[in-house]
């Protein structure tokens, strides 16, 4: 009876990560303002676009911009083969997802060997 216990408990799924990534993030500070993203299935995987800008200079023209795109579940919170273009004229970048917790996900993007990590946090 305790090996059956055991076993259930093991098939349960671990708090963190059964929340979907699906919703509304913040991103970090990117040329002095943020980005509300929402986040979403879309053809090709998990996708983002921009929904709303928070501080900085008037940057309305962001709104709508498909920011994120391909990326696929890996399972236990962790998605890869994802691409990433910032706003403006940065450069398309390799990336991918690890939800840290219900609240928090940290997207690394990288352009040849250089990558940055950045915290997002659930509205």
């Amino acid at each position: 009876m305790r090996n059956i216990s055991l076993l259930l408990l093991c098939l349960l799924p671990f708090p963190a990560f059964a929340q979907t990534m699906e919703g509304l993030w913040l991103s970090g500070e990117w040329e002095g303002a943020r980005s509300v993203i929402e986040v979403a299935p879309c053809d090709d995987g998990l996708c983002g676009i921009i929904v709303e800008m928070r501080g900085g200079e008037a940057q309305d023209g962001r709104i709508g911009h498909r920011i994120m795109w391909g990326f696929e579940d890996q399972g236990n919170g962790r998605y890869s083969k994802g691409k990433l273009k910032p706003p403006g004229g940065a450069p398309q970048l390799g990336a991918k997802i690890t939800s840290i917790s219900e609240t928090e996900m940290i997207i690394r993007a990288c352009l040849r060997m250089i990558c940055r990590n950045e915290t997002m946090t659930r509205l």
